[in-house]
């Protein structure tokens, strides 16, 4: 998708928090990888420091469609074609917004942690590894502690 503005206005638009922009563009700051709407009250970021995504009007003229109704595998492709969305953001969409069960964000750093450390094999989980996906995501791994036995436990 083309942006029509370019990047000063966008960051003016965001600045003045200008409702005229609502639901034209979404502002992605980088150092906290939060999404913002134009108008959003948050502190504004610097320019260096935020992406922005005008995939919103995609969702909204309905010519992406991110739910359960999607077919999977052309909206997996039509997002790894927008730049600016890789492998991690399509493998949560597909978990979250498209339902897939068995959606599992493999590139994901700190799951590919936690598996390491808990010697865990995400292919067992199949077809429910997007449910081991948020289970992994809610283990602190300084809060385990291994028994002599080997065994894992939460404390």
């Amino acid at each position: 998708m083309k942006l029509t503005y370019d990047r000063n206005e966008f960051y003016r638009a965001h600045l003045a928090k200008d409702p005229r922009f609502d639901g034209k563009f979404f502002v992605a700051v980088k150092t906290t990888m939060i999404y913002c709407r134009p108008i959003c009250p948050a502190r504004k970021a610097h320019l260096k420091n935020i992406e922005f995504f005008t995939h919103a009007r995609a969702v909204a003229d309905q010519t992406l469609v991110l739910d359960g109704t999607a077919d999977f595998e052309t909206t997996c492709r039509a997002l790894l074609a927008i730049k600016g969305i890789g492998p991690w953001t399509v493998e949560y969409i597909a978990m979250r917004g498209l339902r897939d069960p068995n959606g599992f964000p493999e590139s994901d750093l700190e799951s590919q942690k936690k598996i390491v450390r808990l010697q865990l094999d995400p292919k067992k989980w199949a077809p429910w590894r997007a449910y081991a996906a948020i289970l992994l995501w809610n283990i602190q791994l300084e809060h385990l502690i291994t028994t002599s036995k080997s065994k894992v436990i939460i404390s």
